[in-house]
């Protein structure tokens, strides 16, 4: 839990500072692009397992 905590506050802190030298929409738009990009992601790998082996994650 400690290391969720400091991880998000360090990622807040990252985005305060983008947020402050690029303007909020810009920042939103990256943001919103990286979350996207992620549950993509996810969902690839999380539902095709023919892209990974199962004895690798054993």
């Amino acid at each position: 839990m400690k290391f969720f905590l400091i991880q998000g506050s360090e990622q807040f802190i990252v985005g305060a500072q983008t947020a402050k030298t690029i303007g909020l929409k810009p920042t939103l738009k990256i943001t919103l692009a990286g979350v996207s990009f992620a549950v993509v992601l996810f969902f690839l790998l999380f539902y095709s397992h023919a892209l990974i082996p199962t004895r690798w994650l054993a």
